[in-house]
């Protein structure tokens, strides 16, 4: 009897470590899983909304399911795509108006992803003596980065009812978290309303729409195209070359968040977005309504030609560039396809 309890015993120890060692070689711990992801970085001028697909194919696991941890960094004050260009990025968010800066100047890059697909800017004025374009007459206005969309935007505003933008008033640099307040104390007149809740809050502080670019009608009249593909995805040509099945990981996490947008509402957004966004539900509850209000996230990534073409007469309009640039040398959307032919079957 003694002699079969001890036989029991050793079986019993035996099965224990087996276990654990099972254990051990099929479910590695969070921190095994995370170091077995290849990591990426993608800059961005500010966290935003609109590019809402590339922020939830994180939250919702997109990413991971890939092999891939992605660090969002926000370069504010600065040009995120220089990141991106050093090489210490691998991707890069900008507007539409960035990769033709780049591409007349010499640099190499491509717009993989489109994340919207109608503009989403507004002039604001501050009333009540500022409600018109022309009443900016010798005003200090405010315009983002340099080579910014929003700065794009003001001066191509001000430019089609007449003022120019380098003689007739001040354009000054100012942040997206400093224009409420620049607006508020005077020290600017006017500025780019460039999300729902920024439009929403200079509003209720007395602001005024001048030029509504989320109007189809007047976008159509100002810039001849329904479409604009402004916020996009970018990376440069060698690293593309380089790391295709990298690129082609990303790429289909981001589609993955497009469709998954298509097919959920308001409050579900916001509720997989909040990671990202903290302290901040009210905010994105209001920029995710005005987006789906005014059709603005993208249904598919692709650019359309009217856009493409829009993007161009808005960049020369307001000096960005000098010449026409074709679609081929900005846009490379095949690992874009690929993406669509592998989630639609």
């Amino acid at each position: 009897m003694r002699k079969l309890l001890y036989v029991l015993v050793i079986l019993s120890v035996l099965l224990t470590m087996l276990v654990g060692c099972g254990n051990d070689t099929t479910a590695p711990n969070n921190d095994q899983q995370t170091a077995s992801l290849q990591e990426i970085v993608i800059t961005e001028p500010a966290r935003g909304i609109l590019w809402a697909p590339v922020y939830l194919a994180q939250t919702l696991g997109f990413f991971e399911e890939a092999g891939i941890s992605v660090d969002f960094q926000t370069i504010s004050g600065g040009d995120p795509a220089a990141a991106v260009f050093s090489g210490d990025a691998q991707f890069g968010f900008r507007g539409v108006e960035m990769p033709l800066m780049a591409t007349e100047a010499g640099q190499n890059v491509k717009i993989l992803v489109s994340t919207t697909q109608r503009f989403p800017y507004v002039l604001m004025g501050q009333g009540p003596d500022f409600t018109t374009v022309e009443s900016l007459r010798g005003q200090v206005v405010a315009g983002s980065t340099p080579s910014g969309s929003p700065t794009a935007w003001v001066k191509a505003c001000l430019i089609h009812y007449g003022l120019d933008p380098d003689k007739d008033v001040d354009l000054v640099m100012t942040s997206s978290s400093g224009l409420i307040a620049a607006m508020k104390t005077g020290d600017v007149v006017a500025c780019n309303g460039n999300n729902g809740y920024t439009i929403h809050t200079l509003i209720e502080n007395d602001g005024v729409i001048l030029v509504d670019g989320r109007d189809i009608s007047i976008f159509k009249e100002m810039m001849g195209s329904e479409t604009y593909e402004m916020f996009i995805m970018f990376a440069t040509d060698d690293y593309i070359a380089e790391n295709p099945e990298t690129v082609q990981k990303v790429v289909t996490a981001v589609a993955k968040g497009i469709q998954w947008i298509n097919g959920h509402t308001t409050e579900e957004i916001v509720e997989a977005l909040a990671p990202l966004f903290p302290d901040r539900e009210e905010q994105l509850l209001i920029e995710i309504e005005s987006a789906k209000e005014y059709d603005q996230f993208t249904v598919d990534g692709r650019h359309t030609e009217s856009g493409y073409q829009a993007a161009l007469k808005l960049a020369k309009g307001v000096g960005a560039i000098s010449s026409d640039i074709s679609a081929a040398k900005i846009y490379d959307e095949s690992f874009l396809e690929k993406a669509w032919e592998e989630l639609e079957k």
